[in-house]
């Protein structure tokens, strides 16, 4: 029988703390979908149809998501609530990475618990979060793929690397937009001290898994006539014909909610001056 000084000490951790916050989140988004919600998305019917045809890729989006929900289909049905429960379960495990985060940048507990809080009542993170699409996976890809490059800084354990181009790989499967931010963590590194790795064969390792694990829809657009780049060829003179760099950046104070803005305007100025061994530099330099 535990100790009940320890059972409570473990109960007030800071690591339970923040999955306190990530449990909430959990309870948040489950909740109004176990009442029914308000119905299936039309982008989640898409996915439905597109999880009755798997394949190496499609036109609007690599495979992975498909391949994800073609499991969920098999293991939970196509419920409203099983269909939701997953990107429910995955925007949690976002909310807990981002204190978890925090930590490794040497946030004590209230640091933690505010980025906690502050990611869990992100708006545009509760709505990925709220209806099945590859955003869900994207965002915890992206936060893995932060937490391994800062672990790779801190501990200068190589093997680091072969996670980093784990998750970039996977992430780019799942969505391209992980590229932009695997392009930002290699200007991160090429423009601050850490380019001393670039002399080792480490990153190279990472760029190809990362390769490797995205080849097969290179492979799949090949053959079809590189589809997916006349869709974004497409979306980019339609539908986002309008997005200016401006509306770009007043739309991240909104989407994040302008409350949180302090909270992440001070983490990125707090990475871009960082001064500590070993330097965080890096990490904001790929967030611009």
């Amino acid at each position: 029988m535990r100790n009940p000084a320890t059972l409570r000490e473990s109960l007030t951790s800071d690591t339970a703390l923040i999955l306190y916050v990530a449990l909430a989140r959990l309870a948040l988004q489950l909740w109004p979908n176990a009442l029914g919600g308000y119905g299936y998305f039309r982008d989640e019917l898409y996915y439905l149809a597109c999880a009755d045809h798997l394949d190496a890729g499609y036109v609007d989006q690599p495979p992975f998501s498909i391949w994800v929900l073609s499991i969920v289909r098999f293991l939970f049905g196509d419920s409203l609530f099983a269909l939701r429960l997953l990107p429910a379960i995955l925007g949690a495990g976002v909310v807990f990475l981002a204190g978890y985060i925090a930590r490794l940048l040497g946030g004590g507990r209230s640091a933690q618990m505010l980025a906690a809080i502050g990611t869990a009542i992100s708006p545009i993170l509760l709505g990925f979060s709220s209806i099945y699409s590859m955003n869900a996976l994207d965002v915890l890809f992206w936060s893995l793929t932060a937490c391994a490059a800062i672990l790779l800084v801190q501990t200068r354990d190589p093997r680091y690397w072969l996670l980093l181009g784990f998750t970039v790989g996977i992430g780019a499967l799942n969505k391209i937009g992980m590229l932009w931010f695997a392009a930002g963590l290699g200007a991160g590194i090429l423009f601050t001290s850490h380019r001393e790795w670039l002399r080792t064969r480490w990153p190279y390792l990472a760029g190809g898994i990362a390769l490797a694990c995205f080849l097969p829809y290179v492979i799949w657009n090949a053959a079809h006539g590189f589809p997916h780049i006349e869709f974004i060829r497409n979306a980019v003179a339609g539908k986002y014909a309008g997005l200016t760099p401006l509306s770009f950046l007043r739309d991240q104070l909104l989407i994040h909610h302008p409350v949180a803005i302090p909270l992440w305007g001070s983490g990125l100025f707090f990475l871009l001056a960082s001064r500590t061994t070993p330097s965080y530099r890096f990490l904001g330099v790929a967030i611009l």
